[in-house]
């Protein structure tokens, strides 16, 4: 990802489904360099860059999703209102342009 590149990205599906695959393998690590991305390119950037947020959340509904569709419905039912309380408080404590804000949205749309 550059976040030098003021052009449109050219495959966001190639993008998009890479981003899928090292959330699936480790999440947390991969949020750890989505904040530094972000840090960086806002910094380098003076306007934001609201399609790469955009794949980001729709990659974590994705991801959200793989987990959930293995569970029974109880079980999805008390995950979902688990999402809610988490992405209520990412909501209110991240800024709006942070991993954390991002996946609280994700957290949101999908429960």
């Amino acid at each position: 990802l550059s976040y030098r590149e003021e052009k449109i990205d050219k495959v966001p599906v190639i993008r998009s489904f890479l981003l899928q695959l090292v959330l699936d393998h480790n999440s947390e690590k991969v949020k750890e360099h989505l904040r530094r991305y972000f840090e960086r390119s806002c910094k380098a950037v003076s306007q934001s860059n609201h399609s790469l947020f955009l794949l980001c959340v729709k990659c974590f509904e994705d991801a959200l999703a793989k987990r959930l569709s293995s569970m029974s419905s109880e079980q999805q039912v008390t995950r979902a209102a688990r999402l809610l309380e988490s992405a209520h408080t990412s909501l209110l404590e991240a800024q709006p342009t942070s991993v954390d804000y991002l996946e609280g949205v994700a957290q949101v749309r999908h429960a």
